[in-house]
Formats: structure tokens, sequence, C-alpha cells
């Protein structure tokens, strides 16, 4: 009787589990947000939006405020007080200004309100998106290079109508309010922040290739 004929090698490794594949160092981008932090990011980045819906709200009803001269405008001035003290500034009431003066006022307080929406709402998307593991994307990129264009335009926009109705009003005040000076001052901060944001898309967009470029080199 010829003894039972023993498996052959090939059919024992085919029945015997495939070995494991090499060891491999873990990528970082592949490390998820720990839930804590995803949590408090998301959070912020609700509070953000809420945030900017405000500032819209609040800016649709200052705008048609100050279109309808329903608004008071800040001038400058310099109005002897009590004490020897001085006045430098002084608010007036738009109501009988003209319609130049409440359109421009209108641009300014507009396009203000509209700024601060635009930060608002992009830093909501920025906490949004560290949240879930993707501070680099190309709707960060494209979020932050409309806010940049916003704020630098926008700033331009606010400063130059802003400054012009007080200019205006302090024409159109000069022979009835004693003391105005006509002029404005400029506060070139909401430009500079543009510029920032802009530099911060690009940076963004550079570390979006980046990682496209190396996904599975690691």
């Amino acid at each position: 009787m010829g003894a039972a004929a023993s498996p052959t090698p090939a059919s024992a490794s085919a029945s015997a589990p495939a070995p494991a594949p090499a060891g491999r160092a873990a990528d970082p981008r592949d490390r998820d947000v720990h839930r804590a932090d995803r949590v408090a990011l998301r959070v912020l980045a609700a509070i953000a939006v809420v945030v900017g819906a405000g500032n819209l709200a609040f800016g649709i009803l200052h705008t048609v405020a100050a279109a309808t001269g329903s608004a008071t405008l800040p001038l400058l001035a310099s109005r002897p007080l009590s004490g020897g003290a001085r006045a430098t500034e002084i608010s007036v009431d738009t109501a009988d200004l003209s319609g130049g003066v409440h359109a421009l006022h209108a641009l300014d307080v507009g396009f203000g309100a509209l700024t601060a929406t635009a930060v608002a709402l992009a830093s909501a998307l920025l906490l949004w998106s560290v949240g879930r593991a993707l501070p680099f994307s190309r709707l960060l990129f494209r979020a932050a290079l409309a806010t940049g264009i916003i704020l630098v335009f926008g700033s331009m926009i606010s400063l130059a109508a802003g400054g012009f109705a007080r200019m205006q009003a302090a024409f159109e005040l000069s022979d009835t309010v004693p003391g105005i000076r006509a002029g404005f001052e400029v506060d070139p901060s909401g430009i500079g922040a543009g510029f920032v944001v802009l530099a911060a898309a690009v940076a963004i967009r550079i570390g979006t290739r980046l990682r496209r470029d190396t996904d599975g080199l690691v």
C-alpha cells in the first residue's frame, strides 16, 4: 500500500496566508485631527459664521440708514470746549445733507460691512478645513484669494467714499456749524490685511501643489 502523498510546496504556499507588506512610516497627513480638537474647531467655525451673518445683517441695515439720511457722520473739527479742552471730531445728522453725501456714506458703510463679512466667512472655512485635516485645498485657496481681493479693493472704495462724503458734508455745513474742518483720516490697515491674506492664498496654493506632488512618495 502506497503512503499518501504529502502536499507539494506549491500547494502549501498557496494555502498559506500572504505575508504582510513591509511596514512603512505613517504619513502625518493621514493622521486624523483629535476628536476634541475637531469639535472645538467646528464650534469656532460656527461662531465665525454667526459673526459673519451678523455683520452682513447689521451692514445692510446701516447701509440703508446711510442711504436714506437716517445716520450720523463723524467729521473733523476744531472747537473749543469748557476747561480749555478742544473737540477734534463731531458727529452730525445726515438728514439735511445732500443726496451725494448719502450715496457716498452708504458706499462707505456697505463696503466696510462686506469686508468684515468676507473675513468672518473665510475664517470659518479655514477652521473647518483644519478640523478636517485639510489645511491645503483648492477651495480654501479660492476663498482666501477672494477674501484678499475684497479686502484690498473694498477697503479702497470704503476709504475713498467715506473721505469724499466727509469732505462734502463739511463744505455743506461750513456756514452753519462752526469749527468743522474739511478733511478725513486714512486708515490703511484694511488694505494691508488684504495683501497679507493674498500672500496666505499663495502659500495655500503652493502647499496644495506640494501635497499633491508628494502623495504616495512617503
